[in-house]
């Protein structure tokens, strides 16, 4: 039995539109459109037997490489799909049983998916983080204390002045984590401003990025194609200027619009 892999909610085709995309996640069969007035999902057939609901649960769980291969091949048909249409990414492994299924939520979700599509037009997902090498940072906060304070007690006694730097040296940890939240939120904040849209993400810990520098900030944004060249402008001037203090900022993309467009269908198919 057969069932259709689901790859994202597209819009602007016309009824006598075809798109060429080759293979689908099954190789032996291709990729279709299911199209509903100017709105159509990218679809392909799947053999149950590989991707019903418990041969999922159990190449899920036990078979990473299928995965991953599966993983590779959906974003890729999806990034063809982006560099010409809007697009709504539906989630990994999405499937139904009934191409009428499909015809009925595109109805159902006309006008939803019209504005999700029409928000998103022209954009891409660009993701952002920052990383901060800790002991690099708390030098630098360290010295810029050291040269204040050094520029306010000229002339003072010798007492006051031991009494003020023990303070100075006591509180350098708890100014770094002040000043590396005040440098996190203007970066993000400069970004921001050439995008339409942004999503906060939590801060991922060492052990799950395998680095040895600290996340403080991690984002993505939904950026217009005409902003993007003044985007990666300002990424590097932020890279040249912040990395003599420890902290760098990463990028990657672009990207279909995940964060900003996806339409859970949980609820929806059968």
């Amino acid at each position: 039995m057969l069932g259709l892999y689901s790859y994202c909610i597209f819009g602007k085709i016309r009824e006598s539109e075809e798109l060429l995309l080759g293979e689908g996640i099954d190789p032996a069969f291709p990729v279709e459109v299911i199209g509903y007035k100017n709105i159509g999902a990218a679809v392909s057939k799947v053999p149950l037997s590989e991707f019903g609901e418990d041969a999922l649960h159990y190449n899920i769980s036990n078979n990473l490489k299928w995965v991953e291969d599966k993983a590779r091949r959906h974003v890729l048909i999806l990034e063809q799909i982006s560099e010409q249409y809007s697009v709504a990414p539906l989630k990994f492994c999405t499937i139904f049983n009934k191409r009428e299924r499909i015809l009925k939520l595109l109805a159902q979700k006309y006008d939803e998916l019209s504005h999700i599509l029409e928000r998103v037009q022209g954009k891409y997902e660009w993701t952002v983080k920052v990383f901060c090498n800790e002991e690099t940072f708390i030098k630098h906060v360290e010295n810029e204390k050291r040269q204040i304070l050094e520029s306010a007690l000229e002339g003072k006694p010798p007492g006051i002045t031991y009494l003020l730097k023990k303070k100075i040296n006591e509180n350098v940890k708890e100014a770094s984590e002040k000043e590396l939240t005040k440098r996190a939120n203007n970066i993000y904040e400069s970004l921001r401003t050439y995008s339409t849209d942004t999503a906060l993400e939590g801060c991922l810990t060492k052990g799950m990025t395998g680095r040895s520098e600290r996340m403080i900030l991690n984002c993505s944004l939904l950026i217009p194609r005409e902003n993007v060249e003044d985007f990666l402008i300002k990424i590097n001037e932020a890279n040249s200027l912040e990395n003599p203090e420890g902290l760098f900022v990463e990028i990657s993309g672009p990207w279909p619009p995940y964060s900003f467009t996806l339409f859970n269908l949980e609820d929806d198919h059968d």
